[in-house]
């Protein structure tokens, strides 16, 4: 039976949709936009579209027709020429931006940050968003957040490498889901606890440092880190209903470890699996020297077929096809 995680005390500090371009918020918690999923969307304003006409440069519109209460919009020319521009010792890519006329607490009063006009086509008339679970140590969200559609859930799993997790060399990250009737339930007032509940998925055999996954035919292919020299990195096909039984789809390229696989996607058309295979683990330390380069791979599931298909990258991550 898959253990569930008890309910721990709600904080304040949850990850918000963030203004581009700061920092991230906070990495325990996990925010839902109308009903689930941290999102972070920002664009460069298409001004021939003719959608800020005739509004002042500000970065709080709030006369604009049809924009919602928990949306403002974001005008560039506001902060394009600046009257001191701070040096690198003051600001960098890590320190928050926050430009004349904006606070910390404006920004997160209205955290749905327009940059683009099809940016409201996306959250609609009246988006919102909600603190579904917090952990104070030991970290809960990470990547790999996968929706099953026939059970209404989605999965996710904790951070591999992650040293207040302790998770990496010592032991596996996990895969976790949660249900969305709970999710929609904690958004709209009506759920019996303040938070979500947790389900730990006792995948068998277990998943190893899972990081990327995606839909696959009705189940869900995670990639695995790895662990150590003994366990290789490799793709596992995981069955989302119990007893979530798996299976290793792949674990070498011709008899080598690949170093540490991140992410997954599936080219719908011809069912081909594409993956990144990168350093994380070894930078992470859970993980031995890299023997091959970090390279973007093809596994046809028809023939078994493994090919790489792009390499001179210093580190792929995320995919799409």
């Amino acid at each position: 039976m898959p253990r569930k995680r008890g309910t721990p005390t709600p904080k304040t500090s949850g990850r918000q949709v963030k203004s581009n371009p700061t920092k991230g918020g906070q990495p325990f918690s996990i925010s839902t936009a109308v009903a689930v999923g941290a999102i972070a969307i920002t664009a460069l304003i298409p001004w021939k579209l003719g959608f800020f006409d005739g509004l002042q440069s500000t970065t709080a519109v709030t006369d604009l027709r049809g924009l919602p209460d928990k949306a403002q919009i974001i005008d560039q020319r506001s902060f394009n020429v600046l009257e001191r521009v701070a040096p690198s010792n003051e600001a960098n890519a890590t320190t928050r931006f926050l430009w004349p006329g904006v606070t910390h607490e404006s920004l997160l009063e209205r955290p749905f940050h327009v940059y683009d006009a099809e940016f409201l086509d996306i959250i609609g008339k009246d988006p919102s968003l909600t603190l579904l679970a917090t952990s104070d140590k030991d970290p809960l969200f990470h990547e790999a957040v996968v929706w099953y559609p026939p059970t209404e859930e989605v999965f996710f799993v904790q951070s591999a490498g992650s040293p207040d997790a302790g998770t990496g060399l010592e032991k596996s990250s996990i895969i976790q889901k949660i249900s969305l009737a709970d999710a929609e339930a904690t958004r709209n007032g009506s759920h019996t606890q303040s938070e979500v509940e947790i389900t730990i998925v006792d995948s068998e055999p277990q998943v190893i440092n899972p990081n990327g996954g995606t839909n696959y035919k009705g189940e869900i292919v995670f990639a695995g880190e790895g662990q150590g020299e003994s366990i290789p990195s490799a793709l596992y096909l995981m069955n989302p209903k119990k007893p979530y039984n798996t299976t290793v789809l792949v674990n070498n390229y011709f008899g080598r470890q690949f170093n540490s696989i991140n992410d997954v996607s599936i080219n719908p058309r011809n069912g081909h699996i594409y993956f990144t295979d990168t350093m994380y683990g070894y930078w992470q330390h859970f993980r031995p020297e890299p023997g091959l380069r970090n390279q973007v791979y093809r596994l046809d599931p028809a023939n078994g077929a493994l090919t790489i298909v792009a390499d001179g990258f210093a580190a792929p991550n995320g995919e799409l096809v």
